[in-house]
């Protein structure tokens, strides 16, 4: 446990709080970083309200919103403060942003080692893309990290106060973020290191939490049964056909199992390794590595959590042995200011720049008509033109999840994942189309006219789009 520490508003402390706040100006202001995801979905299904039935084709078990709390939250900044849809996707992601990287903070008994920690993850693993990319992920991590932080260094609150808080932080985290599973990472994290009494309590606010945060959605056990749902139907999908941010992925670990070993050294040299072993920090990292093996995302997401809490742990350790060690946050700032933005893609090669301008008059005979289908095996075509058109009264069939597509379009799009956008695959989409649809494909195979002859091609924004011939004729 840190011994107590009367917070400062020391020069040191200061320059890491600026070094995070010009982070962001420097990439989403000067780089005009905007991500390519599911950010923009969010954006566009809190502006418009319409239910995901509404836009996208999906099966029925899939009926309900699976982050409501983050729509209603973006959705009420919408009407109070008029924000369009660009200004609402950066409100989002400094929203994130500013609650992950200074809410921490509030609960470290210290926090320049706790920011010289959070900038070290930063550099070395791709927690550093989570936190400019406007996902309610952010929130469960944010949840996380003052778990962890409460059960170590601020117990004399009371066990009573420890609880509560816990069960309202899984509670505000399932309501917004939805996947309430990922909590058992915490009872599991304290179990491991020994800590039973702890992990008992833990997962008791862990039930008490998700029971509320579902009970706030209004459909309490649809909505705990579709996330497991989600989660049961994507293990099944073989790993070739996985998005690359779910694949196992080696050089992932790569960049952080350096920091591993000097962590590992620095423990066991000045303590027992049982002292190690008895870390929850340690565990949650040690477990997400494990289960990272068959999923990237339990590292890159949960893993980097675990990382970080060790960093700090070690950090004020320096510290306390060396007052002028704390020149590391400026030395730290430094290299986060100047590294990190490198890592981010400028707008111009951002997908929101890329897209299908259906209001051009030059493309009316490929816009669909209000009710028509959108065929596309691009998750990335759905996000940005939803994004673009959110009132937009055509559906799609591929939306945020495979998983959530009916059985016959999943057929479909597995068999396009498998042979590269083969004709033979793309068939019974254009058989289906009606007046009305479009077929959308990659911009940049060759002109598909002569495949598929009896739809009318442009190309524009970087797809073609197939519409039957005489669509520019309907109102």
């Amino acid at each position: 446990m840190i011994a107590p520490r009367r917070p400062r508003l020391g020069p040191a402390l200061i320059l890491s709080a600026a070094g995070f706040l010009l982070l962001p100006c420097i990439i989403l202001g000067n780089l005009h970083y905007t991500p390519g995801d599911d950010a923009l979905r969010h954006v566009a299904k809190a502006m418009t309200g319409r239910p995901l039935t509404d836009v996208l084709i999906m099966n029925d078990g899939y009926p309900n919103d699976h982050n409501p709390g983050w729509h209603a939250l973006l959705g009420l900044a919408h009407k109070l403060f008029g924000l369009g849809s660009v200004p609402l996707l950066y409100f989002s992601i400094l929203l994130l942003y500013g609650l992950f990287i200074f809410a921490p903070a509030l609960f470290a008994r210290d926090r320049v080692a706790w920011f010289v920690a959070t900038g070290a993850t930063l550099l070395t693993s791709l927690i550093c893309y989570r936190t400019m990319q406007g996902r309610p992920l952010l929130v469960s991590c944010t949840a996380t990290l003052i778990i962890f932080l409460i059960w170590s260094e601020r117990r004399e609150i009371g066990r009573v106060n420890l609880a509560f808080i816990t069960a309202f932080l899984i509670a505000a985290s399932v309501w917004i973020h939805g996947a309430w599973y990922l909590f058992a990472l915490i009872p599991l994290s304290f179990l491991l290191a020994g800590a039973a009494a702890d992990a008992g309590a833990i997962a008791l606010c862990w039930i008490v939490g998700t029971l509320l945060g579902a009970l706030l959605t209004g459909h309490a056990i649809q909505f705990l049964v579709q996330a497991l749902r989600m989660v049961a139907d994507c293990a099944r999908v073989p790993e070739s056909q996985l998005q690359t941010e779910f694949k196992s992925d080696m050089e992932t670990y790569l960049i952080a199992l350096p920091i591993c070993g000097l962590l590992l050294l620095r423990v066991t040299g000045k303590r027992p390794l049982r002292h190690l072993l008895r870390s929850p920090d340690f565990m949650l990292l040690l477990t997400c590595f494990v289960l990272g093996l068959r999923n990237k995302r339990f590292w890159s997401d949960w893993g980097c959590l675990g990382l970080l809490l060790l960093i700090y742990r070690e950090v004020h350790c320096i510290m306390e042995q060396d007052r002028k060690m704390r020149v590391l946050s400026g030395c730290l700032f430094v290299g986060l200011l100047l590294c990190v933005p490198r890592r981010f893609e400028p707008a111009g090669n951002g997908s929101i720049s890329k897209y299908v301008d259906f209001g051009a008059k030059s493309l009316a005979p490929w816009c669909p008509a209000p009710g028509g289908t959108v065929y596309s095996c691009s998750q990335d075509f759905f996000y940005t033109h939803f994004f673009r058109f959110p009132e937009a009264k055509w559906k799609y069939v591929l939306g945020y999840e495979p998983c959530t597509m009916t059985e016959e379009n999943l057929k479909v799009l597995r068999a396009i994942q498998e042979t590269r956008e083969a004709r033979e695959a793309i068939v019974p989409w254009q058989q289906a189309m009606r007046p009305g649809d479009i077929l959308v494909l990659n911009g940049e195979r060759y002109n598909p006219s002569w495949e598929f002859p009896s739809l009318v091609w442009t190309n524009a924004g970087g797809y073609w789009v197939g519409a039957i011939p005489g669509q520019a004729n309907r109102p």
